[in-house]
């Protein structure tokens, strides 16, 4: 008799929630949309493969290598963008000790940047969409 009254028990109280959701009762809030990522899209015109790097505050994060006269595209870690501070592409070579430092740019998220390496580094540019 105990396990029909339990029974009984769990089946009102789930009907009581089902009702009170149902009719306004309880609600909760929806989850905030997750914002789109920011993205550096890497156009490499340079002859060499670039290791490619995002630069804040003395803390550097590797973001990948792009094979040379190709396109590739990364996601910009959320610890590159904040509002203290910009941040700087690095285009490092494989091949060489040279390297390229993009201007100081700001980037937030769901922003679009693109980097372009050029065969003569220092002619190399970055723009935010």
């Amino acid at each position: 008799m105990t396990r029909v009254s339990t029974w009984i028990a769990a089946a009102a109280v789930a009907l009581t929630a089902t009702a009170c959701a149902s009719s306004g009762g309880v609600q909760t809030a929806p989850a905030a949309p997750e914002q789109s990522p920011a993205r550096v899209e890497v156009t490499n015109n340079n002859w060499a493969d670039m290791r490619v790097y995002a630069e804040r505050g003395g803390m550097t994060v590797r973001l990948g290598t792009v094979s040379s006269m190709s396109t590739t595209s990364f996601r910009i870690p959320k610890s590159m963008m904040h509002s203290t501070g910009a941040m700087r592409l690095v285009a490092h070579p494989l091949a060489s000790r040279e390297r390229h430092v993009s201007s100081p740019i700001n980037v937030w998220p769901g922003q679009r940047v693109e980097f372009r390496i050029e065969n003569h580094l220092a002619v190399s540019s970055v723009a935010v969409w």
